[in-house]
């Protein structure tokens, strides 16, 4: 399991390497910028020898965490055969972090590498390729849309989704196509108003489904 990962470690290993180049490269005491307001400003900073690395630790936490799925996840049989959309996911999550990455090194020698508007869009396109995954995940306690609906039932699981994955899909594609075109704070609220809806659809339609077995079952 551990090293199916390995193109997520590479790009940890990547982001890494950039942190430490940055390092030798800063002037010592220079303060970097690490988070970004709604309005797309820097509103939190860090010293560059700290900032640097944020990112390469949140990556190697998020990948040790998936390979620990193989210890952890009571359902093996079902995460051997999710394989392919966890790796997916692995990669994502720690490709986004690399955008992430690039923002606050750019930020710290004043070259817009990264915007936020690009990492906005990053995150659209990471919500749909999950989304595009979601049909494909077993039965899970770690990965994807855990309900106690869904986890009772393999035909619940199963058509919630189905139906979670269009949704998010249609959410990260939404944000990815309009994210050249709107201001950061419509970008906000964007994200809020179209992965939060798929979010509570997908719950309630599992608690629908689950009740809907149960009572052919009586």
């Amino acid at each position: 399991m551990f090293l199916n990962f390995k193109y997520a470690w590479y790009l940890a290993a990547l982001t890494t390497f950039a942190g430490i180049i940055a390092t030798l490269l800063v002037d010592p005491g220079t303060v970097v910028s690490i988070h970004w307001n709604s309005a797309g400003a820097a509103d939190g900073f860090a010293p560059a020898h700290i900032a640097f690395f944020i990112i390469p630790l949140a990556q190697v936490i998020t990948l040790l965490v998936f390979s620990a799925l193989k210890y952890l996840e009571p359902r093996q049989e079902n995460l051997e055969a999710s394989i392919k959309a966890v790796k997916a996911m692995a990669i994502g999550v720690t490709g986004i972090l690399v955008l992430a990455q690039s923002m606050i090194i750019g930020s710290a020698f004043g070259i817009p590498i990264v915007g936020p508007k690009v990492t906005i869009g990053g995150i659209g396109l990471l919500i749909a390729v999950m989304g595009n995954y979601f049909g494909k995940l077993k039965s899970s306690f770690f990965i994807g849309i855990r309900t106690p609906w869904t986890l009772s039932s393999e035909t619940v699981w199963r058509k919630t989704h189905r139906l979670g994955g269009r949704l998010f899909m249609l959410a990260g594609i939404i944000l990815l196509v309009a994210t050249p075109f709107v201001h950061m704070e419509t970008l906000t609220l964007l994200i809020m108003f179209t992965v939060v809806p798929a979010t509570v659809i997908s719950i309630v339609y599992s608690y629908i489904l689950w009740r809907q077995e149960r009572n052919q079952d009586v």
